[in-house]
C-alpha cells in the first residue's frame, strides 16, 4: 500500500514542482532547495521561492545542451503557471520528440507525455490529453515510478471528468481520498466531489466540498498554502449548490471566488474565465441582476480577450472549449445577453 507521504509529494508534483523533470546534480539541487522551502528555511528575510532554486541548479561545468534542456523546462512550467498554455504544449512536445529520440538528458516519455497532457487541459482539448495520458500510465507502471503514476493518474481523473466520464473519474479518485490525509486528503476530496458532481450526487459531493473549503479557509495566507485553493473551492462549492436549486448561497460563493480570482490570477488566466462565467449567468438566470451579470461579463469578456489573442498572437482556436467554462463564442454570447438584460431593466 502507498503511503500518505507519496500521496502528498505526488500532488506536489502535480501542482508544477518545478524540480520533477529535472535529474542529476541540477536536481539534487532543487530537490535540496525544495525541502528547505517546505521547512520553512528562510534568508534575509526572504522565503526561497522555487524560481530560485531551479535557477541556482545550472551550473556551468555541466554540457551546454543539458543548460539548454532545463532552459527550456523552466520556460514551459513558468509558461504554465502564467497560464500561456499553448506556449507550454509548444516547448513540452519539442521536449517529448527529443525524448521519444533518446536525445534528453532530464526526463522521460511518459514524464514528457504528462507534461503534455497537462497543459491540453486547460485548453478544452481532453480527448487529446487522455490519449496521452492513458499512454503516460503505461510507461510509468512499466517503470516502476510511482510518485510519477499517481500524479498521472490524478490528471488522467481531471480529464475523464472533462470528458463526462464521471464514474471513470470518482473509482481513480475514492482510493486515493480513503487512503490520504491532512491536505492530500482535502485535494482529492475536492477532486472527488466534482466527479460525484457530474454523476448527480450532490448531497454527497457537499459533504466533502464543505470539508474542503472549511480547510481552505483555515489554510489560505498561510506560508505553503495554495493562492489559488480557496478560490476554486469556493467555486465548486457554489456549482455545486447551484445544481441543488439552493441560488442565495451559491450567489454569494460565486461572488467571492470570482473576486479572489481575479485577485490572485493574472489577466486571461482560464480560472478568471470560468469564475465569470459562472456568476454572469447565475446573476442573470437565478438573481434575475442583470447590472450584476454586466459587470461580471465584462470582467469575462476582457479576460476571453487576453486569452484569445492578445497575450498569445492570436494562436488559440476559438472552436475550442475552455475548461469549466464553455465555447468562447458562447461565453461572448454571454456578455451581450447582460448587456441586453441592462439595457431592458432585467
Amino acid at each position: 500500500m502507498i503511503g500518505p507521504l507519496i500521496f502528498a509529494a505526488a500532488l506536489a508534483a502535480q501542482a508544477c514542482d518545478p524540480s520533477a523533470a529535472l535529474s542529476g546534480q541540477a536536481g539534487a539541487k532543487c530537490r535540496v532547495g525544495e525541502a528547505a522551502l517546505a521547512a520553512g528555511y528562510e534568508k534575509s528575510g526572504e522565503a526561497f521561492a522555487p524560481a530560485k532554486f531551479r535557477q541556482a541548479a545550472k551550473p556551468g561545468a555541466q554540457p551546454a545542451a543539458r543548460n539548454r534542456e532545463e532552459d527550456r523546462v523552466g520556460q514551459a512550467l513558468d509558461a504554465f503557471e502564467a497560464g500561456d498554455y499553448r506556449v507550454a504544449e509548444q516547448i513540452w512536445l519539442m521536449l517529448l520528440a527529443e525524448a521519444e529520440a533518446g536525445e534528453n538528458q532530464s526526463g522521460s516519455i511518459h514524464g514528457r507525455q504528462y507534461r503534455v497532457a497537462q497543459a491540453l487541459l486547460p485548453q478544452g482539448r481532453a480527448p487529446e490529453a487522455v490519449v496521452l495520458l492513458e499512454q503516460a500510465m503505461a510507461g510509468a507502471q512499466e517503470a516502476g515510478d510511482i510518485a510519477q503514476l499517481i500524479t498521472i493518474l490524478n490528471t488522467l481523473a481531471e480529464a475523464y471528468f472533462d470528458l463526462g466520464r464521471y464514474a471513470d473519474s470518482a473509482a481513480i479518485l475514492r482510493p486515493f481520498y480513503e487512503r490520504s490525509r491532512g491536505g492530500a486528503r482535502l485535494t482529492y476530496a475536492n477532486n472527488l466531489a466534482r466527479a460525484l458532481d457530474g454523476a448527480g450526487r450532490y448531497a454527497d459531493a457537499e459533504t466533502l466540498l464543505l470539508e474542503v473549503v472549511a480547510g481552505a479557509r483555515a489554510e489560505d495566507g498561510q506560508l505553503f498554502s495554495q493562492p489559488h485553493a480557496l478560490a476554486r473551492n469556493l467555486f465548486n462549492l457554489a456549482r455545486n449548490l447551484a445544481a441543488q436549486g439552493r441560488h442565495s448561497e451559491a450567489g454569494e460563493l460565486f461572488a467571492e471566488s470570482a473576486a479572489l480570482t481575479v485577485e490572485r490570477r493574472p489577466p486571461g488566466h482560464t480560472d478568471i474565465i470560468a469564475a465569470h462565467s459562472f456568476l454572469a449567468r447565475h446573476k442573470l438566470l437565478a438573481e434575475s441582476d442583470g447590472s450584476g451579470a454586466l459587470e461580471a461579463a465584462r470582467t469575462l469578456s476582457a479576460n476571453l480577450n487576453a486569452y484569445l489573442g492578445e497575450s498569445t498572437g492570436g494562436e488559440i482556436d476559438r472552436r475550442q472549449s475552455i475548461q469549466n467554462a464553455g465555447e468562447p463564442l458562447d461565453l461572448f454570447t454571454l456578455h451581450v445577453e447582460a448587456a441586453w438584460a441592462v439595457a431592458n431593466g432585467g
